[in-house]
């Protein structure tokens, strides 16, 4: 089957979009949704990162259950973890850093159970008042506690959860502002397909993360979203020995 398109005739709907959604935003005002907590949606590990963020549908394995909680029913040994550590911005500033410990343990043949921290600090901030007098330092951290279980139903074919607990302290016991610490939860939905295919493993995944209720900083009229992600792709991958 050939397909054809036309760009002259596509960007014509692509201009009226644009065109109709401005005129929109004109007589609505900003409705910008903005989100809290952007750490979530980081890579943790080095081999989601060097695949870019690409995890939902690869081989299983210790950080699965932050892509992918339905990958868990196929882990490929009894227990595993796994530390990663990530110097954040380093040639803006040495004292920020990304820091995230994973693992799993199975539960029979066709479930496990995980649990991760992630530890995300924003280095040291100096803080000044009115009259540019030192009020202090403080160093913003955010941090996110997850368990998850994953259950293969079948050969092929598994589902996960994951229950997590967000809290972001971004100015700490600063006087000058009645802003406090946020916390919120959320939960991951995941599921995952994965088939021999003569010498090739052909595999599919999707998942949603972070759903939860919104980050308050400071009161209710000015909470902010959990960045809910959703990722759906597959992967095929052929083993050319025991360590490729």
């Amino acid at each position: 089957m050939t397909l054809t398109f036309s760009r002259s005739l596509a960007i014509v709907p692509v201009l009226l979009l644009g065109a109709s959604a401005a005129q929109a935003q004109i007589r609505d005002g900003n409705h910008t949704i903005t989100t809290a907590v952007p750490i979530l949606t980081l890579a943790p590990d080095a081999r989601g990162s060097s695949l870019g963020e690409a995890g939902v549908a690869t081989s299983p394995d210790a950080n699965s259950a932050f892509y992918n909680p339905g990958k868990l029913g196929f882990v490929p040994y009894k227990y595993s973890f796994s530390p990663s550590y990530s110097p954040w911005l380093r040639k803006v500033t040495d004292d920020m850093s990304l820091s995230y410990l994973s693992g799993y343990g199975k539960v029979g043949e066709r479930g496990a159970f995980a649990a991760s921290l992630m530890y995300f600090s924003m280095g040291q901030i100096d803080y000044r008042t009115g009259a540019n007098l030192p009020a202090g330092s403080f160093n913003p951290k955010e941090y996110a506690v997850s368990v998850s279980y994953g259950q293969r139903l079948g050969e092929n074919f598994g589902v996960g959860i994951s229950a997590r607990y967000v809290r972001s302290n971004l100015i700490g016991n600063y006087d000058g502002n009645d802003a406090q610490s946020g916390n919120s939860f959320a939960a991951d939905l995941g599921a995952y397909y994965s088939k021999e295919v003569g010498q090739y493993n052909l595999a599919f995944g999707a998942s949603i993360a972070n759903i939860g209720n919104k980050m308050v900083y400071k009161s209710a009229t000015t909470s902010s979203f959990l960045p809910t992600t959703l990722r759906i792709g597959t992967a095929i991958t052929r083993e050319l020995d025991p360590y490729n």
